[in-house]
């Protein structure tokens, strides 16, 4: 396979670029990969990625399973939209595959995050348990709505009341709205905003919606970055993890005609050299065009 000739390292843990010189194993990629995996029904490989994560990635304490959000022996902090992925993987994975500790897992990852994740009724960016904190801060592109069907209500407020102009803010902090970068605006994060809002409303943001339908018809593509004021691209640069996370926006939104032409820009999108190619567009191109 494409990952293991290219992204994985010696004992089989997946690294953001090839030949890296300072090479990063994240559980972002971890779960990315394992999603894959199940999707494909790589029953085999799946079970090596939860070996792999349990062995190093995963610190047992006081009852809870943390997920450590990057490698290393010092790292004693997690990422909830890491954590949550993970969960909701496992939990596929145990009926797809069979397995109970799969489920088993999942429900103990699910347990620490509501035990640890959520301050003042808001679900929370990281936790560190070695110091025992959290702060009261998230990125609204953090919501892995597939994950959360337990989790209380007033956990979803921030999302539910997003207004896009024709941005989303991109922060919660201590119950407010905030932006990310006062300038520019990354579409990935728009794109998970818009698609989490979806999932949990039901309903597109038509500001957001706007935009996407006039640059389409305008530009013919979706740029990288664009000017949070002018609404103008940033550069000439296109990404396919947001044409990954668009096309599954115009699908499930049954936007048959943007979605036909997302796919065919996503497909065009060069992803074959790994040492220019970050795992993360990789991955998520690659799972986009197996699902959608």
């Amino acid at each position: 396979m494409h990952v293991e000739q290219n992204y994985m390292s010696k004992n089989g843990i997946v690294l953001n670029y090839k030949n890296a010189e300072y090479p990063q194993y994240l559980s972002e990629s971890i779960g990315l990969y394992m999603q894959y995996l199940l999707e494909i029904r790589d029953k085999a490989r799946f079970r090596d990625q939860v070996e792999i994560l349990l062995e190093h990635f995963s610190v047992f304490q006081d009852e809870h399973l943390f997920i450590k959000w990057e490698l290393g022996e010092n790292t004693t902090v997690g990422a909830v939209i890491d954590d949550l992925r993970i969960a909701w993987v496992l939990n596929s994975a145990s009926q797809v595959f069979e397995e109970k500790l799969y489920m088993e897992l999942s429900d103990k990852i699910i347990s620490t995050v509501k035990d640890t994740m959520i301050i003042n009724g808001r679900l929370v960016d990281f936790f560190d348990w070695h110091y025992n904190i959290a702060k009261d801060q998230l990125f609204l592109s953090y919501y892995i709505i597939e994950a959360m069907d337990t989790f209380p209500d007033y956990v979803f407020e921030p999302l539910e009341t997003l207004i896009a102009a024709p941005f989303f803010d991109e922060l919660y902090i201590e119950g407010e709205f905030m932006k990310a970068s006062p300038d520019e605006v990354n579409m990935i994060d728009q794109s998970l905003i818009a698609l989490a809002y979806f999932k949990r409303t039901g309903h597109v943001e038509p500001n957001f919606q706007q935009f996407l339908e006039e640059r389409l018809h305008e530009d013919g593509i979706i740029f990288a970055r664009y000017r949070r004021d002018t609404l103008e691209r940033v550069n000439d640069n296109q990404s396919p993890a947001t044409y990954a996370f668009l096309l599954e926006y115009f699908t499930i939104t049954y936007q048959e005609s943007h979605a036909a032409t997302i796919r065919k820009l996503l497909k065009a999108m060069d992803t074959s050299n790994a040492e220019i190619t970050h795992f993360f567009d990789f991955i998520n191109k690659e799972l986009a065009l197996t699902l959608f």
